[in-house]
C-alpha cells in the first residue's frame, strides 16, 4: 500500500525537486498543488504521471 503524499508548492524550484525524486517511487502516491497549474500539468506530463485534476 502507497504512503499517500501531498507536496505543496510542488510548481516552486525545491518542490519540484522533491517531486521529481518522489514521482516514481512506488512507495507513494503524491499530489501535487502549486499557484502554476501549466508548470505542474508540465512536470506530470515530462514525468508520465497518471492523473491529472485541477
Amino acid at each position: 500500500m502507497a504512503l499517500r503524499v501531498l507536496l505543496i508548492g510542488a510548481s516552486g524550484v525545491f518542490g519540484t525537486r522533491i517531486a521529481c525524486e518522489l514521482a516514481h517511487d512506488p512507495r507513494f502516491s503524491l499530489t501535487l498543488a502549486g499557484e502554476a497549474l501549466a508548470a505542474l500539468v508540465g512536470f506530470a506530463v515530462e514525468t508520465q504521471l497518471e492523473t491529472l485534476t485541477s
